[in-house]
């Protein structure tokens, strides 16, 4: 599938363009140009703001461009950290941690609060909360002005595992500096190989032109987990 532009205000705006080959092992490919509203399977994400003080959802289709799309026509929006649940996806065919999956792309994050969190990638239409169980993507991180690109999985026992975009193993201590928020398009792939590491299974992220991999930890991909949604995923 191709998703061409994405723009998710995580209280944090974020823009997306995304190459989504269908996942399998006969692969094709699908698009979507989002020239018009796909009607995508929408839980949460616009919320009427009397009954919403201080938690802003409100992302989903928007008629505007701002990941460098050839035409008006994304999906994103505001995104707040919240224990409520809130999605805007596609609804897929089942899959698995035995597919191969990958999707390609660029965003941009226009604005980026403290405190603030989204998955885009593989999830399932009851995945929840922080370590998500049956998920499979990349995590942007909002932190006043500037945030972090994670790539992580979950499966359906609650092993998790994945990696980050940056020198050593916690952002805290990193010399690399976070991305800033702002109307830079960043590009993206991310794909899973079952057969990675050994058969362990393994996903790739490239960032940017800077390609990172994380192999499945001993025993997760037997615990297995089940993906039926493709899309944004508050945390």
């Amino acid at each position: 599938m191709v998703i061409r532009s994405l723009s998710v205000a995580l209280v944090f705006a974020v823009v997306f363009g995304i190459l989504f080959p269908k996942a399998g092992i006969a692969e094709s490919t699908r698009s979507e140009d989002f020239a018009k509203d796909p009607h995508w399977d929408a839980v949460n994400n616009r919320i009427d703001p009397k009954n919403a003080k201080t938690v802003v959802q409100d992302f989903g289709y928007s008629k505007t461009n701002h990941a460098g799309g050839e035409s008006p026509g994304e999906i994103g929006g505001r995104i707040t950290r919240s224990l409520t649940k809130a999605s805007y996806a596609k609804k897929i065919e089942e899959k698995t941690l035995e597919d191969k999956l990958s999707a390609s792309g660029q965003f941009a994050v226009p604005a980026a609060e403290g405190g603030s969190a989204m998955l885009f990638g593989w999830f399932n239409s009851d995945s929840d909360g922080w370590r998500t169980p049956n998920s499979l993507a990349f995590r942007l991180d909002g932190n006043g002005g500037k945030y972090w690109v994670f790539f992580e999985y979950g499966t359906q026992a609650y092993g998790t595992g994945g990696g980050d975009t940056f020198e050593g193993e916690r952002y805290q201590t990193t010399s690399t500096p976070p991305t800033p928020s702002g109307d830079k398009v960043h590009h993206w792939e991310l794909s899973y190989d079952p057969e990675g590491a050994d058969g362990h299974g393994e996903m790739t992220f490239t960032f940017d032109g800077e390609t990172f991999t994380a192999p499945l930890l001993e025993g997760h991909k037997d615990q297995g987990a089940v993906f039926n949604r493709f899309g944004i995923l508050n945390q």
